[in-house]
């Protein structure tokens, strides 16, 4: 009897172990924003949001469901989101980031994939940052 409940207690523990709280946003290199790239947990959704800077990446995000087995976190991308209608492109010589590129007078549009991508990623865990594929994340709220 007493085996089978330290056994029980120890699936537990093992349990809790596995639920890590990611809930806030986690920005790409830095913990002060400033516009990088950054990832949203919420419960057990997550949205991926591209640099403020990349004007020219006419994908800005994606999203759906996540969990985290072991090391690794399992992304099920449901949509993505994207730049569409009028493009216009234009040149800003003092944006050296882009080499002063960006696309203006556009428009996102939301598109729901019909069944979900599912991505595998090593994930690192510390009490203020995850590193996925040895980039950092910093929690920023």
């Amino acid at each position: 009897m007493k085996s089978s409940i330290l056994f029980c207690l120890f699936m537990l523990l093992d349990l809790q172990c596995n639920c890590v709280d990611l809930d806030g946003i986690w920005q790409y290199g830095s913990s002060v924003s400033c516009g990088n790239a950054r990832y949203v947990f919420s419960g057990n959704k997550f949205s991926y949001h591209d640099s403020e800077d990349d004007q020219l990446n006419l994908i800005r995000s994606f999203g759906g469901e996540y969990e985290i087995k072991d090391d690794e976190i399992i992304l099920h991308i449901r949509y993505i989101e994207e730049i569409c209608d009028t493009l216009i492109f234009s040149r800003n010589p003092l944006a050296v980031e882009t080499d002063g590129w960006s696309v203006t007078g556009r428009e996102n549009r939301r598109d729901t994939l019909w069944t979900s991508h599912d991505v595998v990623i090593p994930i690192e865990i510390t009490e203020d940052s995850i590193s996925l594929e040895l980039m950092d994340f910093y929690r920023v709220r």
